[in-house]
């Protein structure tokens, strides 16, 4: 008799389960600090990595960076992506930087661009989500200023 009951209670939480909608669950922000970050100069091994962040050593040229982006794939309904992207310049520094979207087959999808000369900065970038599809990456790519004035120090995918 007690079996009959358990099974009978499993159908039950079964059927009851099976009933229920699942709500949807807003990702957290992802946070990346860019010592990760891979140098893509064209002189090579120009780019410093620290603690906190990536910037160019010594010389007068400026060097590049690509940032690879982790994301979750947007909420139902989103009309866009956003991240933020921090860093520091000092003495006319100057960061000049594209977020990339392209999809797994490698097909560019669209990117959104910034310059920024302030001292301190944390500019806001947004995609439209047709942009930031489920199998879409992101990347983030900036030219820095050269004799380590500008600093990338870390980006947010908000979620």
């Amino acid at each position: 008799m007690k079996s009959r009951i358990i099974h009978l209670l499993g159908m039950a939480i079964g059927i009851v389960s099976c009933l229920t909608v699942a709500q949807g669950v807003r990702a957290t922000n992802i946070n990346m600090g860019t010592n990760e970050c891979q140098d893509d100069s064209k002189s090579g091994n120009n780019i410093g990595h620290s603690l906190n962040g990536v910037y160019v050593l010594g010389g007068p040229a400026g060097g590049f960076v690509t940032c690879n982006l982790p994301r979750a794939p947007l909420p139902t309904g989103a009309t866009s992506g956003g991240f933020y992207v921090d860093g520091d310049n000092a003495d006319g520094g100057t960061a000049v930087c594209t977020i990339y979207s392209f999809d797994y087959t490698g097909t560019f999808l669209g990117s959104a661009s910034f310059t920024a000369s302030e001292a301190h900065f944390d500019r806001f970038v947004s995609l439209p989500a047709a942009q930031l599809p489920f199998y879409a990456y992101t990347y983030l790519f900036c030219g820095l200023s050269a004799n380590g004035t500008t600093a990338l120090r870390g980006v947010t995918s908000l979620q």
